[in-house]
């Protein structure tokens, strides 16, 4: 067997096995058939075309394989927790809503942990019931209000100890943990009586109000007394102490306090007997606080028969169990620990009872003969035993109030209109109307029992949150309460986060919010970081919550955040930071804005100041007021005031930091809220319009001017070659002299005019890396039009990255294409090496550039420092993905494109290239060539730059295409006329000109980029002007090579095009 290769050098191989040599054996190197005419072959190269494609293939597996291994623990744990999830799944509450938030213990339980998690860390705050709130107060003295959406779970109260729904079956039960998380899903924050499962329900931040509700299993009692029942006020007063005792401490942070006694019907009010429950409450409040001085005593009204005179109409009503506060106004319990009062009063519909005032007419013998009021009628039936029987105490703005228990049977309503339905509704509205601090619904079970209706029939009648198998929710019922969730504490927090701080004047040179000794927010020593995407990151943000604390339409007076005391160190820094003019950008529901550190006193400011500060004086804004408008549940505008309250920088000065929240509604749409940041009568000015409109006409005027010269020109020319042809045949060689003057022109050029140019390696690079550029900007400004790109933060370069990885397929195939039109039909050499350098020029100019001024943003500490990881990510991109498509298109351009070849052959001497007028040289057709482009885009380069370089957001990516739109036909017509001239002068070397002539726009932009610099911006320092002319240089690198690849594939084009029509020798 014969094994042959080809070395690199001319004309000689080498044999890997060569046998004796004998007269019937001798070796043949055959040319292939295409390449029978061509005197110079070399052999043909034996480089398999996919061996890039293979290491890069190879290196993918090995680092799937290695992350395999590495992960197989990971998925042997992931299997089991999934097959947990699909057990807990069986056991979850269907209500539609997603959970992100299940939790997984160490065990392996998923969402039902066999243990409650100590390691939380919460403290037990200090509960208190002042102006009308329940106030939780932590250790640092920071007060949060507090607003109960809550719902009574029964079932500890009864014979079998234990909240009903935990069952352990297939037809019904669910999980305390899952009853919690559907609880949490539905912003319910409270649970009454369950005093067995307060720990799964604090996994999901949801209070425990523990209630004496019954004195036996079986029976209720009248009073927290009761002989016949055996159960003594000693026995009472024990219970208490047992449950205060255990369940008071961190590990029960949850737990709010005790409703002291559940609906005792039959005790009396202020009269100082033994069943009077103020003195009762005051025994019961003892015992608990004596134990746990943090928790809440909520205490519940008696019951009696009064009357009541709504719209004119004297009507008669009975208490509600646990509803009559009638005498609390004048008679109060009496704590040993104040603000620890709390009303709970009692509200129910006419499914517990049909009194007489949810009706008109009718007999109470007969309850079917009562008549439904109107939804005004019956609201102010509503809101007038309400208020009668213990509303009143809300006006007195001392101890909260809320509903210990309300509602009823609600979707089992019978009533024609629906007045057991409608009741709970109105019951929610004065609730909220009124501000009370919430109320727990009756109930959760579905096992809830109700004597009346439908309608209105006495009975057994059921309804609960959740329906018979625990395990789907009454959906209207369910629905029922989520107006609840408006009370301020209940609506969604809104983050204010810090972003980055620097010099107003140096955009780019900007540190994280934190640099400067601003104090922090108690609890947030370590604030929280935004997860931020690579676009975020590499424009430079750096996301912190601030630790001020707002809620969604909830008015914040001024609140201090935190106070310091300046050091020396402080001072310093703070008023080197207001020299400088030093900014800050924080973000709302990614809506940014701006505000200033501080000042130096002028003589124009306000005089009030001035009295407080002399000119000169170097102040901090320490007040910050955000006004937020909103529409609906989204977040339209927020506005920064921070002007209003001034402190002097000085060392061992006391500092207090504090901010204040208005809200308030706008009819402006979510769509449209972005508008106000984009100074439409900056970009959309008159002048815009009029260079857009002028270099349109430009645009007209130069093709039709190009396509007048050209067509005449080449006409002639055309008429001339002809002529000469039919005088060489007539003459017959006669006279070598006047033919030669007679062929003059471009024409003589058709041996050497596609000649492959030098350095045709880097020419190759530079055309793909061309053709790469111009699809992704065509596809970056159309994405920008059609989803508003310039709203979402890094959100252009994010989407711009991941372009450039997908246009390389246009990189392979344009340079893959061109450089194999040189060796058709031969096998074209060292076209892997085109492959990688073309796929590698820009990358490593961007990589080597930015590596510098990444490292002087790391030495100065800036936020525009690229994060290590951030490089990686983009490296693994760039070689996972760019690479590959590179390859597949350079295997496209070279099978798929060129087959044609040039109309000429190629002469196999170079002609000389005779010396040309001054104007006619390379350096002056290149230097001229751009100054029509620019012309076109100059002012469209001020709105990029004045939008870059400032703080404005570009969004006009109609204009934008336009002009790149015009830029490129006149980047076409003039390098097409450059290289008529050129060849006219019978200087072949065109393609470099062409190239160079058509970059030259870049020239000019880096041009005006200086003038920029110095003229329109006030930038200064070595890292600012390092990152303006380092990214700029960049920029313009980029438009040379994108520019420079249009230019000279119209010129191709021009070339190919009159050579194809003349004879060629």
């Amino acid at each position: 067997m014969l094994a042959t290769y080809f070395s690199s050098d001319k004309d000689q191989f080498a044999h890997k096995f060569t046998p004796e040599p004998s007269q019937n054996m001798r070796l043949v190197v055959k040319k292939p058939r295409e390449a029978e005419d061509i005197s110079d072959y070399k052999g043909q190269y034996r480089i398999w075309p996919g061996l890039v494609l293979l290491v890069v293939l190879v290196v993918g597996f090995l680092c799937l394989l290695t992350k395999s291994a590495i992960n197989t623990h990971e998925l042997r744990v992931a299997r089991t927790m999934a097959y947990e999830q699909h057990v807990a799944d069986k056991r979850s509450i269907k209500d539609g809503k997603t959970d992100d938030s299940i939790i997984i213990s160490d065990d392996g339980q998923v969402g039902n942990p066999k243990s409650y998690d100590t390691t939380v860390n919460c403290e037990l705050p200090d509960y208190q019931s002042k102006n009308g709130q329940i106030v939780a107060v932590a250790a640092n003295g920071t007060e949060v209000p507090i607003q109960i959406k809550g719902v009574n779970w029964f079932g500890m109260e009864t014979s079998l100890a234990v909240p009903f729904g935990l069952w352990e079956n297939a037809e019904n039960g669910t999980t305390a943990y899952e009853i919690a998380a559907f609880l949490a899903r539905n912003n319910f924050n409270a649970v009454r009586l369950p005093v067995s499962v307060e720990n799964s329900l604090a996994y999901r931040d949801i209070g425990v109000l523990v209630s004496m509700h019954r004195l036996t299993n079986k029976k209720s009692g009248a009073t927290w007394f009761d002989k016949t029942l055996g159960v003594t006020q000693d026995d009472f007063l024990q219970a208490v102490d047992i449950v205060s005792s255990n369940l008071c401490g961190p590990d029960y942070w949850n737990v709010m306090g005790l409703d002291l006694k559940n609906e005792p019907e039959t005790a009396t009010w202020g009269t100082g007997d033994d069943d009077d429950f103020v003195v009762g409450c005051e025994k019961i409040a003892k015992f608990m606080h004596g134990n746990c001085p943090q928790w809440l005593g909520f205490v519940e009204g008696v019951v009696a028969t009064h009357t009541i005179t709504i719209g004119g109409e004297e009507l008669d009503y009975y208490d509600w169990w646990g509803g009559g506060l009638q005498k609390a106004g004048d008679t109060k319990p009496t704590f040993t620990i104040e603000n620890k009062l709390v009303w709970a009063p009692h509200y129910y519909t006419t499914a517990v009872a049909p009194q007489r005032y949810f009706y008109g007419d009718g007999t109470t013998s007969d309850f079917s003969t009562f008549v439904e009021l109107s939804d005004d009628d019956l609201l102010a039936r509503v809101e007038g035993t309400m208020d009668d029987m213990f509303g009143y105490l809300v006006d007195e703005k001392a101890s909260a109030l809320l509903l210990g228990e309300f509602a009823g049977l609600y979707t089992k309503d019978d009533h024609p209109e629906k007045t057991t339905k409608r009741t709970t509704d109105l019951t929610i509205q004065v609730m909220l109307d009124k501000n009370y601090a919430g109320g727990f619904m009756w109930s959760l079970n579905p096992e809830s029992e109700y004597a009346y209706n439908p309608a209105d029939t006495e009975g057994s009648f059921t309804e609960g949150m959740l329906l018979d198998d625990w395990l789907s929710p009454n959906q209207d019922f369910l629905k029922a309460f989520t107006p609840m969730d408006a009370m301020p504490n209940l609506r969604e927090e809104v983050v204010v986060w810090v972003n980055k701080i620097g010099p107003f004047n140096n955009p780019q040179e900007t540190y994280t919010y934190n640099t400067l000794p601003f104090c922090r927010a108690p609890g947030a020593e370590e604030p929280e970081a935004h997860a931020l995407g690579i676009g975020e990151i590499l424009e430079g943000n750096e996301l912190f919550n601030s630790g001020q604390q707002l809620k969604f339409g909830v008015d914040t007076s001024k609140t201090k955040l935190c106070e310091q005391t300046l050091t020396d160190a402080d001072a310093l820094q703070f008023g080197a930071a207001v020299d400088e003019h030093y900014w800050y950008q924080m973000s709302v529901d990614d809506l940014p804005v701006w505000g200033l550190v501080g000042k130096v006193m002028k003589p124009t400011d306000d005089l009030e100041f001035l009295k407080l500060f002399p000119v000169g004086t170097r102040v901090l804004y320490t007040h910050k007021k955000y006004s937020i408008s909103y529409n609906g549940p989204n977040i339209i505008h927020v506005n920064l005031t921070y002007s209003d309250v001034l402190t002097s920088i000085a060392s061992n000065k006391k500092v207090e930091f504090t901010y204040e929240v208005v809200w308030s509604e706008t009819t402006i749409s979510f769509e449209d809220r972005f508008d106000r940041y984009l100074e439409d009568e900056f970009f959309e000015h008159q002048i815009h319009w009029f260079s857009i409109f002028n270099s349109f006409m430009m645009v007209i005027f130069l093709c039709g001017l190009v396509a007048l010269i050209l067509l005449r020109t080449l006409k002639n020319d055309y008429a001339r070659f002809a002529e000469d042809d039919a005088e060489e045949l007539m003459m017959d060689g006669k006279s070598s002299l006047l033919k030669d003057d007679a062929n003059s022109g471009w024409k003589l050029l058709h041996g050497d005019v596609f000649r492959a140019p030098p350095y045709l390696l880097l020419f190759t690079a530079l055309v793909g890396t061309g053709a790469q550029l111009l699809v992704l900007s065509v596809c970056l400004m159309l994405i920008a039009i059609g989803s508003s790109l310039y709203i979402e933060p890094g959100g252009i370069v994010s989407v711009g990255l991941t372009v450039y990885a997908f246009s390389s397929l246009a990189n392979g195939y344009a340079s893959g294409a061109f450089y194999h039109q040189f060796f058709y039909p031969r096998v074209s050499k060292d076209w892997i090496r085109a492959m990688c350098l073309s796929s590698a020029l820009l990358p490593t100019v961007t990589f080597v550039s930015v590596f510098f001024i990444n490292a002087l943003a790391v030495f100065y500490g800036t936020t525009y420092a690229i994060p290590f990881v951030t490089i990686v990510q983009v490296v693994l991109v760039w070689f996972f993905v760019s690479c590959p498509l590179a390859v597949l298109g350079t295997i496209l351009g070279r099978h798929g494109a060129a087959k044609a070849g040039f109309p000429c052959r190629v002469n196999k001497f170079p002609r000389e290239v005779p010396e040309a007028r001054w104007y006619l040289r390379p350096p002056v057709l290149i230097a001229l060539t751009g100054v029509l482009p620019f012309g076109s885009i100059f002012i469209e380069m001020y709105f990029i730059f004045a939008s870059f370089w400032n703080y404005k957001f570009y969004y006009v990516y109609g204009f934008m295409l336009l002009v790149f739109i015009i830029l490129m036909i006149v980047t076409l017509c003039v390098t097409i006329v450059c290289s008529y001239f050129l060849l006219n002068a019978e200087n072949y070397r065109w393609h470099w000109t062409s190239f160079a002539a058509a970059g030259s726009t870049a020239l000019y932009v880096f041009i005006y980029a200086i003038y920029f610099y110095f003229f329109k911006t006030n930038m200064s320092g070595f890292l600012q002007t390092c990152f303006y002319f380092g990214y700029m240089g960049l920029f313009c690198f980029a438009f040379f090579i994108m520019c420079g690849t249009v230019g000279y594939l119209g010129s191709s084009m021009f070339t190919k095009r009159i050579y194809r029509n003349i004879k060629c020798e």
